[in-house]
């Protein structure tokens, strides 16, 4: 990591005896620099603080007829600059001109930027510094678009990875300042402006900052509010977001979440402020397998799916519940928990098995269809009618659990059941999940035909349901979807 300045140089940068080079500035330079280049290391001072190169004893260059005494080589607009800056720069990207025709030589920057490199790398001998030379017109706006752009592309890993990028607008071209701006408006720079006066004194320009905050604002709140949490990650690494240390780690605490990565969320969510960390409480239950934690973070993310219209997830993730809530149904509803055990390389259910073969409620025949095809969720809901037929005639079991039991046995019935369609056909939800490509189909959901199939209430209703059902499941209350409200507390920290 690094903290960067991308600095161009223009025909003001350089000074002779803190005087402005009004003529022939690139013979100046070029004559600037051969004379600091073969004077000797003591005869030389160099004061990167103050942007000076100071020699012992007045030195002369020749211009045509002219001489010049030289006793300091001055660069006011970067010592200015680079005093303002906090945390310093330790890498430096110089942007110069050295056009190919020598017709515009006398205002190109290249010698300057030369000279300026010679300050530094005398006085940070571990600073790095990357000179880069723009060698077209610098006054055309289309060749420098094309010039900059091409340049982010090339250094985009020193753009996204400092710690913080600097720039200042004071030197170049019109062409060049515009191009560079517009070229790096993605990522992460602090802007800054040296006026070309006496007493040159930098400051920070907010507008491009706060332009960039609102589109990249922009962008993570649409990629948050559609859960979209390992995109939105990637981006607030390239955003003026990337340092905000509480955003960072809600965010990534709800990636790992997502993809069902419970260490690694525990791991992160401890971190989090309380206000944030409280929405991750289920994650340690899930971490320990509790399967009604479990239901109660597969309905959240039910409610997702919903929300963003997508009925295949909804439908994976509705079965999924289902199928994991078998032991939970018949551990609370029978009295029985079903933990497979191998013989002779199947899995066998003693306590299915002996709950069959024991209750008294089976006919033979029946029988032999609940053992051989064991605690499957067709299974399971024929189990339960009759368990509830049993309830029914006994008066000492409470009306309550009689209805929590109806009402469970309701809900698998209305989600097996076929309806008719308006098209004539009969279908289930079951078999809208079939013919999807989350189990055997290709075949896409409507909400219309969802609506069909889930009379009356349609998806919402359908969602009031399935809440109701995991309720009768777990005594732990769905009160409020964590995502929701950590999306909430995000949407905080981008406006």
């Amino acid at each position: 990591m690094a903290y960067t300045l991308f600095y161009m140089v223009g025909k003001s940068d350089v000074q002779i005896n803190q005087m402005p080079v009004k003529q022939e500035y690139w013979q100046v330079c070029q004559q600037l620099k051969k004379l600091v280049l073969k004077s000797k290391p003591a005869d030389v001072d160099y004061d990167v603080l103050n942007g000076r190169i100071r020699f012992l004893q007045t030195q002369e260059i020749h211009i045509q007829d002219d001489t010049i005494p030289v006793a300091s080589v001055d660069f006011p607009i970067f010592a200015a600059l680079t005093k303002k800056l906090k945390p310093s720069p330790d890498q430096y990207l110089i942007i110069a001109t050295q056009q190919k025709s020598r017709q515009h030589r006398q205002s190109d920057t290249w010698q300057a930027a030369e000279l300026l490199a010679i300050l530094l790398k005398k006085t940070h001998p571990q600073t790095m510094v990357e000179m880069v030379k723009i060698d077209k017109n610098p006054s055309d706006y289309d060749l420098m678009a094309d010039f900059f752009a091409e340049f982010t592309r090339s250094h985009r890993k020193a753009l996204t990875n400092s710690l913080q990028n600097y720039y200042c607008l004071s030197s170049g071209t019109p062409a060049m300042i515009l191009s560079f701006s517009l070229a790096v408006l993605p990522y992460n720079l602090i802007y800054h402006y040296v006026p070309n006066d006496k007493r040159h004194t930098a400051k920070v320009i907010r507008q491009f900052d706060e332009f960039r905050k609102k589109q990249y604002a922009q962008q993570i709140d649409i990629l948050i509010g559609s859960f979209h949490y390992a995109t939105a990650l990637q981006i607030i690494g390239e955003s003026p977001f990337r340092n905000d240390d509480v955003l960072v780690q809600i965010v990534s605490a709800l990636d790992a979440r997502q993809r069902f990565a419970w260490s690694e969320t525990i791991k992160i969510s401890r971190q989090i402020e309380p206000s944030a960390q409280k929405y991750f409480s289920w994650i340690s239950h899930l971490q320990n397998q509790d399967i009604g934690y479990y239901l109660l973070e597969m309905l959240a993310r039910i409610e997702l799916a919903i929300s963003q219209k997508d009925l295949q997830v909804t439908l994976a993730w509705l079965f999924n519940i289902l199928e994991n809530c078998r032991n939970l149904l018949l551990q609370k509803y029978i009295g029985i928990e079903i933990k497979p055990v191998k013989k002779d390389k199947k899995n066998t259910f003693p306590a299915w098995e002996k709950y069959i073969n024991t209750s008294g409620l089976f006919a033979d025949n029946e029988k032999d269809d609940l053992l051989f095809f064991g605690p499957s969720r067709t299974n399971v809901l024929k189990v339960l009618k009759r368990k509830l037929l049993l309830m029914n005639q006994d008066v000492t079991i409470s009306e309550k659990d009689k209805t929590n039991l109806k009402a469970v046995i309701d809900f698998l019935k209305k989600v097996e059941s076929n309806i008719n369609l308006e098209d004539g056909s009969n279908k289930s939800l079951q078999q809208l999940r079939n013919e999807g490509p989350f189990a055997h189909g290709i075949h896409g959901i409507e909400q219309g035909l969802f609506e069909q199939i889930w009379p009356g209430s349609g998806v919402h209703g359908f969602l009031h349901e399935l809440k109701d059902f995991v309720s009768r499941l777990t005594p732990i209350p769905y009160k409020e979807n964590p995502f929701q409200k950590l999306n909430t507390i995000i949407k905080t920290h981008l406006h």
